[in-house]
């Protein structure tokens, strides 16, 4: 049997096998962090490749891909569908919650918050040419500006 010399820094050389079991991950995935970033072995140990725990922790450790979650639509397939079903998930939490309603829902709340403030407003011409006996022209040119009003209101409510 013949004694070699171990290099000084051999220490820091590890089997993909000891490497996952420091890690607590499977060896697959050792494996492929390690090729992804492109590693190459520091030497061999029995006829298997060893490599610098440094550099293996580096691999490891550090995140294997950076998404934009701006656009989902570039996602990968499966975390494209993870993104959507946590926003799905999400939504159904928020709708239990409350803090978050139907479209129809708040179309519906705003039209009855308004629906009194519409009458009044429509009301206000005939009370004060009635009760107050304003002039016609002077009540003419308020019912114009509710009007407009009112014709504002309708249109910020489409826009919902």
């Amino acid at each position: 049997m013949k004694n070699t010399v171990a290099d000084i820094n051999s220490w820091r050389n590890f089997s993909l096998n000891k490497i996952s079991q420091l890690a607590g991950i499977a060896r697959e995935t050792v494996q492929k962090r390690i090729n992804e970033s492109n590693i190459k072995p520091a030497d061999t140990q029995n006829g298997f490749p060893v490599y610098d725990i440094w550099e293996a922790a580096r691999a490891i450790l550090a995140p294997t891909v950076n998404y934009d979650f701006s656009d989902p639509e570039k996602l990968p397939p499966k975390e494209r569908r993870d993104y959507y079903e946590g926003t799905l998930a999400k939504i159904k939490v928020e709708k239990e919650e409350g803090v978050l309603l139907d479209y129809a829902d708040v179309r519906q709340i705003v039209a009855e918050i308004i629906k009194p403030a519409i009458n009044f407003l429509h009301s206000i011409p005939d009370n004060l040419e009635r009760d107050y006996n304003i002039p016609h022209s002077a009540v003419s040119k308020l019912e114009t500006e509710i009007n407009a009003l009112l014709e504002n209101w309708a249109n910020e409510i489409e826009k919902l």
